[in-house]
């Protein structure tokens, strides 16, 4: 949007053309293309760049941060799944993060979840046929009903 607009107004300014139809063509009223107008003539085709382009969002997080959260779970942590891990990194290591960037930090960093080689180790024993007594350990046992008939 940002490139027709300046388009349009730069045409609109040169040339001295008919501000209802350049509001048209844009879609915005009148008004608006008086203001774009305005700071087009005060500060050029800068006006038309987004104020926070280039500059890095608040709630990112360091690359220092991002690397301390992957070494931690390779080193000290690595036998726990990505939800637990997120608990102890806000309770005791003090970096408070949600689930889904642990995810997304170690997804990135190729480094899967213990949960992950359960799902593989059931599968693998269900294309061989052999391991059932694995399989009986890691099926949820059938919850009793509170109240029998």
């Amino acid at each position: 949007m940002s490139k027709k607009q300046y388009a349009v107004i730069k045409e609109l300014v040169d040339h001295h053309g008919n501000k209802k139809r350049a509001a048209i063509k844009l879609g915005i009223p009148i008004r608006q293309l008086n203001r774009r107008i305005r700071q087009y003539q005060e500060k050029g085709k800068a006006a038309f760049i987004h104020g926070n382009y280039g500059r890095k969002p608040v709630n990112c997080l360091s690359t220092e941060i991002n690397n301390k959260i992957v070494t931690l779970y390779q080193t000290k942590y690595q036998d726990f799944n990505f939800m637990h891990f997120t608990q102890f990194l806000n309770e005791f290591e003090g970096i408070n993060v949600y689930y889904s960037t642990v995810y997304q930090l170690l997804s990135q960093a190729e480094v899967d979840s213990p949960l992950k080689f359960k799902r593989l180790l059931v599968e693998t024993a269900l294309r061989q046929n052999i391991g059932l007594s694995i399989l009986k350990l890691l099926k949820p046992k059938p919850s009793k009903p509170l109240i029998s008939a």
